[in-house]
């Protein structure tokens, strides 16, 4: 069990190699490369690639691999690792995205996808070749629930302040460089010395003001496709100046405009904080990232519990 926290989430970072190529077995074998793709060592990386084709099923001895060679950073070999391995009965004339897993070694500084066929007749294609770093987060709550870091590959990316009504007042994001964020409730916030001032009407947040101006906010009245509450439109004084936004089901933006919005309350009005990939639900916070099929960009969510703190509230 990890100490950093009750909840292990897995993203992915996605360089691409832009390689192409065709690979022909002839019963010896047949392999080609991708372009070189820069990694660092000691860290954890999908590697995947689209791949179609037709192998000599009769040749059951045979088969194919899609392998990651490492290289130093003076382009010296390494030694490979085979992320997927099919057999002639398994290749198709349909696109399929295949791949998996590894871990470089301590001196990798490139890698390069080889699509390898051996002892089996055919042909295979390639394409896409996609080599995604692990991200792993860890969130860490305190004894009354709050989340007070957020740990990425074990290190600290985000820290938060309460006051003690449990009102986060204080938000630390350490990217390239720090930047601090000061809330008075959901009506002010100043961040990096630039202050943001929200207006309401009810309950319900109609408009900001930032140093550029005011903003009017809107919800989407289309109810079958957006979440009730959510802020997908923005626009200026004059009506002009629009930008728009709209989510999945269950958060995940699906459509935004550039610029984007320019408020950070946007799924149901609540907080989403990009940088952490996590939305503030008031006495919880969630994951932007809801469970789908491609194996490439998400791993499963799996929560984690810290040792040394209480269980004081249930997580979903």
């Amino acid at each position: 069990m990890d100490k950093g926290g009750r909840r292990l989430a897995v993203e992915a970072s996605s360089p691409y190699s832009g390689s192409y190529a065709s690979a022909i077995g002839n019963l010896a074998s047949g392999a080609l490369q991708s372009a070189s793709i820069a990694v660092s060592g000691n860290k954890q990386y999908d590697l995947y690639a689209w791949v179609n084709g037709k192998l000599d099923a009769a040749d059951s001895a045979g088969g194919w691999h899609v392998r990651a060679l490492y290289y130093t950073a003076g382009s010296a070999y390494i030694g490979y690792k085979d992320v997927y391995t099919g057999t002639a009965e398994s290749s198709s004339l349909t696109w399929q995205q295949v791949g998996g897993r590894l871990m470089t070694p301590a001196n990798a500084a490139s890698v390069r996808l080889e699509l390898r066929v051996e002892g089996v007749s055919g042909w295979l294609d390639f394409d896409n070749v996609s080599l995604q770093e692990v991200l792993t987060y860890n969130l860490v709550y305190d004894a009354e629930n709050r989340l007070v870091k957020v740990l990425q590959n074990g290190t600290s990316i985000a820290a938060f302040g309460y006051d003690g009504d449990g009102l986060r007042v204080k938000q630390v994001l350490t990217a390239t460089t720090a930047t601090t964020t000061y809330f008075v409730k959901n009506y002010y916030e100043v961040s990096g010395g630039s202050a943001t001032k929200y207006y309401y009407a009810g309950s319900q947040r109609v408009a900001l003001r930032t140093s550029v101006g005011v903003r009017y906010l809107f919800g989407d009245h289309d109810i079958a496709l957006q979440c009730p509450g959510s802020t997908s439109v923005s626009a200026d004084v004059s009506g002009g100046s629009v930008t728009k936004q709209l989510y999945k089901a269950f958060g995940e933006i699906r459509y935004s405009t550039n610029p984007s919005l320019p408020t950070k309350y946007q799924y149901t009005r609540q907080y989403s904080e990009d940088y952490i990939k996590f939305v503030g639900m008031n006495s919880r916070w969630t994951d932007t990232y809801p469970p789908g099929p491609c194996a490439s960009c998400r791993a499963s969510v799996q929560r984690k519990r810290h040792p040394d703190l209480r269980e004081s509230g249930s997580t979903p």
